[in-house]
């Protein structure tokens, strides 16, 4: 059953806590120091890419035993930022990072090791590299960011690396996914080039 939340009834600040027992509907909703964001459905071909994304990893994670790959579901608790979680779209954590059994409610009280995030129309640069820099500042390593538009990938890591893989390149998983390969046209895999 879902649960539907009228804008005009929902806060625009909150703690962690409250954010964890709101009966949020199924828009994405992250929490950033305490200020409650909503992000618009961005579509198809988005929620394409985000399925691409998370069936190679997915695949490449569970066949090593590595760990696990969450899709846009699964929020993470910052640490060291107060009432902060983010949502990626696409995440893997190292195997024995996580609970071995999840509680029922709340959010893994860690950040990935990779995140993936696909860019919206909706959201702009700014936006994402925040986003970014929150991550980091909680200890994921790599952070993938997937332009659809121009068929591309940004590389990011905490120290400013940074590298742009067009979509003719190879993405690899560093040292998070040491062997991963993945060609960055399978990304765009049922996504049309925008006119």
């Amino acid at each position: 059953m879902t649960t539907v939340v009228a804008m005009a009834a929902m806060p625009r600040r909150m703690t962690l806590e409250e954010y964890e027992a709101h009966p949020w509907g199924d828009e994405k909703v992250e929490l950033v120091r305490g200020e409650v964001r909503m992000t618009p459905a961005p579509g198809l071909a988005h929620s394409r890419i985000v399925r691409n994304v998370f069936r190679i990893l997915d695949r490449f994670v569970l066949e090593r035993g590595l760990g696990e790959v969450f899709g846009d579901a699964t929020g993470y608790v910052i640490p060291g930022l107060p009432h902060t979680m983010r949502v990626p779209d696409v995440s893997f954590v190292r195997a024995g990072r996580l609970q071995e059994e999840a509680p029922h409610r709340g959010a893994a009280q860690v950040a990935p090791d990779l995140a993936v995030e696909v860019l919206s129309p909706s959201e702009t640069w700014t936006a994402v590299m925040e986003k970014v820099d929150d991550l980091f500042a909680g200890g994921t390593a790599t952070l993938w960011v997937v332009d659809a538009r121009r068929r591309r990938v940004e590389v990011l890591t905490p120290l400013g690396g940074r590298a742009t893989v067009a979509e003719g390149g190879t993405l690899d998983g560093g040292d998070v996914l040491p062997g991963l390969a993945v060609p960055v046209a399978d990304l765009f895999v049922g996504v049309a080039r925008e006119p």
